[in-house]
C-alpha cells in the first residue's frame, strides 16, 4: 500500500498541476469566446470525446493488466497502436459521411485518437511503475497547450489546434518513455485476445464515455449553443476534479492486477475508498459554500443558472469518487461482466431523463440527471463488491 500511496501522490501533484494549467488554458478560452462560441466548441469536443471510447474498447485495460502480471507483454504496443489507427479511420470515414461538417470537429477527433494512442503508451509507463516519467509527459502536454492557447485563445479553430499539437507532443514522449523493446513487433493474435477479455469493460467504456458527454451533446442539438457554453464552462470546473481518482486508481490498479499483499486487498480497497470519499466532501464544502462568487473570478462573466449547476455537480463528484475503486477492483479480478449491467442502466437512464428533462426545464436538469445516476451506480457498484467478496470467503 506504501507504493501505491507513493505512487499516486507522483502522479496526482503532476496530475493536479497539468490540471491546473489546462483549466487556465480553459478559462483563457471561455474569458476571450463568447458563451456560443465556447458552446460550438463543447458541443463538438463533447462529441469527438464520445466517439473516442470506440478507440479504447476495453483493450488498455487489458494490456496494463497483463503487463503487471507479465513484463514482456509490453511488447504488443505497437499492435495496439496499428488497432487504434484502424479504428480512427473508421470513425473518420463514418463523421465524414454522417457527423458535424466542421472543421474544427475533425481537428479535435484527430486529436482524441492521438490522446488514445498516448494512453496505449501510458499502460506500459504504468505497469513498470515509472509514475515520474508519465507525471513528465502529463506536465509537457499541458504546457505547450497553455502556450499554444496564449496566441489566439479566443479562436476555437487555433485552441482545436493547440489541443492536436500538444497531444502529438505527448504522444512522441510516450513511445520514448515506453522504451524501445515496447515497440518490437508482437503477436497481432494478443490484440484480439485483449480485445475478446475487454468487451465487458469495452462496453462499460462505451457506456461511461457516451454518458459522461450525453448531457452537452443534448444541450447543443437541442437547446442551442449558447446553453452548451453555460453548462460547458462550469462543467469544467467538475471534470478538472477528476484527476483525483484518475491519479489513485492509476496506482491502485497495477498493484491489485498484481496479485501482490492479496491478503490486505479488503484493508488496501476500505482505504482507497476513505482517502477518495474524504477528498470529495473536503473539495464539496468549500465549493458549495463559495459558488456564486467564484465562477464570475473564474470566467470573467456568468448566469444566475450557473450557480446550482456547479454546486449540484460538485455533489456529483462524491459518489464518482466513491464508487472509483471499486470499479477497478471488478477490473482487476477479471469481473467487468458484473459492472456492465450497471453501467448499461446509468447510459439508459441518463439518455432517457436528459431527452426528456433538458428541452423542458434547461441545462439545470442536466446536472440533476447527472447527480442521480451517480449515486445509484455507486451504489451499486459496492453492493456488487460486497457480495463478491463474500462468495470469494464463502
Amino acid at each position: 500500500m506504501k507504493r501505491v500511496l507513493s505512487n499516486s501522490v507522483i502522479l496526482l501533484v503532476s496530475n493536479i498541476t497539468g490540471k491546473i494549467i489546462f483549466f487556465l488554458a480553459t478559462l483563457l478560452i471561455i474569458r476571450n469566446a463568447d458563451y456560443t462560441e465556447y458552446g460550438e466548441f463543447n458541443y463538438l469536443f463533447s462529441i469527438a470525446a464520445a466517439l473516442a471510447v470506440f478507440l479504447d474498447l476495453g483493450i488498455d485495460k487489458i494490456f496494463i493488466r497483463e503487463i503487471s502480471r507479465d513484463l514482456p507483454e509490453k511488447n504488443n504496443l505497437f499492435h495496439l497502436i496499428v488497432f487504434k489507427i484502424g479504428i480512427y479511420a473508421l470513425l473518420a470515414a463514418i463523421m465524414f459521411l454522417w457527423g458535424p461538417k466542421k472543421p474544427v470537429f475533425f481537428i479535435l477527433l484527430s486529436a482524441v485518437f492521438l490522446k488514445s494512442v498516448y494512453n496505449a503508451c501510458v499502460c506500459v509507463i504504468e505497469a513498470r511503475q515509472k509514475m515520474a516519467r508519465e507525471a513528465f509527459l502529463i506536465l509537457t502536454g499541458n504546457i505547450a497547450f497553455l502556450v499554444l492557447v496564449l496566441l489566439k485563445p479566443g479562436n476555437i479553430v487555433s485552441v482545436s489546434y493547440a489541443y492536436l499539437a500538444s497531444a502529438a507532443l505527448q504522444v512522441a514522449g510516450g513511445l520514448i518513455l515506453a522504451g524501445p523493446v515496447a515497440m518490437r513487433a508482437g503477436s497481432f493474435s494478443k490484440i484480439i485476445k485483449y480485445l475478446k477479455a475487454g468487451i465487458p469493460i469495452g462496453i462499460i467504456i462505451i457506456c461511461g464515455g457516451i454518458e459522461f458527454r450525453l448531457d452537452s451533446i443534448i444541450i447543443g442539438s437541442s437547446i442551442g449553443m449558447q446553453a452548451s457554453g453555460y453548462y460547458g464552462s462550469v462543467y469544467t470546473v467538475m471534470a478538472a476534479l477528476m484527476m483525483v481518482p484518475n491519479a489513485f486508481t492509476a496506482a491502485l490498479y497495477p498493484h491489485i492486477s498484481s496479485g501482490r499483499d492479496a491478503g490486505k486487498l479488503d484493508e488496501n480497497i476500505a482505504r482507497s475508498v476513505i482517502i477518495l470519499t474524504v477528498a470529495a466532501i473536503a473539495v464539496l464544502i468549500p465549493g458549495w459554500l463559495a459558488a456564486g462568487r467564484l465562477l464570475p473570478i473564474l470566467f470573467g462573466k456568468t448566469v444566475p443558472e450557473q450557480v446550482p449547476i456547479l454546486r449540484l455537480l460538485l455533489l456529483s463528484v462524491v459518489p464518482i469518487f466513491f464508487s472509483a475503486s471499486y470499479i477497478f477492483y471488478l477490473y482487476s479480478r477479471n469481473l467487468q461482466s458484473k459492472a456492465l449491467f450497471i453501467v448499461s442502466l446509468k447510459l439508459a437512464m441518463n439518455a432517457v431523463l436528459n431527452i426528456i428533462l433538458i428541452p423542458k426545464f434547461g441545462i439545470t436538469a442536466a446536472a440533476w440527471v447527472m447527480l442521480f445516476t451517480e449515486c445509484i451506480g455507486a451504489f451499486a457498484f459496492r453492493q456488487i463488491y460486497i457480495k463478491n467478496r463474500k462468495m470469494n470467503e464463502g
